[in-house]
């Protein structure tokens, strides 16, 4: 947090384009980090019986900050000068890393002390901090996300394309979207996940059929609704992998997400762009349901013949742990 600050301070020095490079390569850096490491410390400490209200309050807190972050962000460069924002963000960035000294360490150490036997050293391969095991389920949570693709990079142009108006649908589906993401980590405590990702992942298929609809403006406006307001898949997908695997594979996790997320990002707009150049946007959107309701299927059987189990192993593994606490 504190190099996260040095970042944002920089910002406000850096004048060449090199050092902007430099700037933004140490700020990734940071940001992997932070990716991987906050949630591991979550799931160390967190009980796994509680886990998705753990990562429900991490998200809603997270998505709190961001949605007035950006604003607040323009609004200090463009009324008080580039040095009000990045000292502001520097300030919270220090904050962030005060609050850090307030962790109960002594749960993370407990927490670490269940991990079980230390991972061997020597020489290790590329893909060793990689959780092989998830890698389907990280894919099911990051496939899907070239529909964000598709709304994100084209929307803007398909609209001055078709006249269609989305953006009240969209502030209000955002606004929804955000409530609901917030509180669906707690609904995954209370319900079976698997029920609600395939209840997510459906209505995601639907979207881009709902969108290729171009002549019926309702109908369109409805499917930017349901796309803003189910597209939840993913925290419940990582709330299924982190009640998967031991405390001690939690960072593999994390890395496994983060790579898969990168990956598909890479590619996701080349893609789509081919789609919409050689099919136009309707069969673009054909693509995407296809797509998605493929991700659906392959993350049914996925959970049936194989999540399932190391779920149920581990749960079985962690109250053998309480169980042995309790008794010494």
């Amino acid at each position: 947090m504190v190099l996260k600050a040095v970042v944002w301070l920089g910002f406000g020095i850096v004048k060449t384009q090199a050092q902007y490079y430099i700037l933004f390569v140490i700020d990734a850096i940071v940001w992997s980090f932070l990716g991987v490491a906050v949630p591991v410390l979550l799931a160390v400490s967190v009980d796994k019986k509680a886990m998705g209200t753990g990562w429900a309050l991490m998200n809603g807190v997270t998505q709190v900050i961001n949605s007035s972050a950006r604003p607040l962000g323009i609004s200090l460069y463009n009324n008080k000068g580039i040095w009000s924002a990045v000292l502001t963000a520097g300030g919270i960035s220090i904050l962030g890393a005060i609050l850090v000294l307030f962790i109960d360490d002594k749960k993370i150490i407990e927490g670490a002390d269940k991990l079980g036997k230390k991972p061997e050293s020597g020489k290790k391969s590329l893909l060793s901090g990689l959780n092989i095991k998830l890698l389907p389920i990280a894919l099911c949570s990051s496939l899907p996300t070239m529909l964000t693709t598709m709304q994100t990079n084209f929307f803007q142009l398909f609209a001055q394309e078709t006249g269609i108006n989305y953006l009240t649908a969209e502030t209000l589906g955002g606004s929804i979207g955000g409530i609901v993401n917030i509180y669906i980590g707690v609904l995954c405590d209370i319900f079976d996940p698997f029920a609600v990702v395939v209840f997510s992942l459906v209505c995601q298929t639907m979207v881009p059929f709902l969108w290729s609809m171009t002549g019926n403006s309702v109908m369109f406006n409805a499917g930017v609704l349901l796309y803003y307001t189910t597209r939840f898949y993913s925290t419940c997908l990582r709330i299924l992998g982190m009640k998967a695997i031991a405390s001690k594979d939690q960072g593999s996790l994390s890395a496994t997400f983060m790579l898969t997320s990168d990956a598909v990002s890479v590619f996701a707009a080349t893609l789509i762009g081919l789609c919409v150049e050689n099919m136009g946007y309707v069969g673009a959107f054909y693509v995407l349901g296809v797509l998605l309701a493929i991700i659906t299927v392959g993350f049914i059987i996925l959970y049936k013949t194989k999540l399932s189990k190391m779920i149920a192993e581990q749960t079985a593994a962690t109250e053998a742990l309480a169980k042995e606490a309790q008794g010494a």
